[in-house]
């Protein structure tokens, strides 16, 4: 098996689920549609360009890392009592 497949299978399941979690976060009334999740959309955007289109380029394992980096902790603020 190639090295690039397990980082390429791994990156789609997470943009899936980022994307899922996304909607659903809309669709309960947790956050509203608006310019914040359109800005989601473009990383979710660039992550999945980066994944697809530049699978063994040092240029795609830096937006998939960094893409990866962002997927967790981006969110973590919203949780905080008195955020909004």
């Amino acid at each position: 098996m190639k090295r690039k497949v397990p980082l390429a299978v791994a990156s789609l399941v997470s943009i899936l689920l980022l994307t899922l979690h996304l909607a659903d976060d809309m669709v309960r009334g947790f956050s509203e549609p608006g310019l914040d999740n359109m800005i989601g959309v473009a990383i979710l955007v660039v992550y999945l360009y980066g994944t697809l289109m530049l699978p063994e380029r040092l240029s795609g394992y830096i937006i998939i890392f960094v893409g990866s980096l962002h997927a967790g902790p981006s969110h973590e603020g919203s949780a905080l009592p008195g955020y909004r």
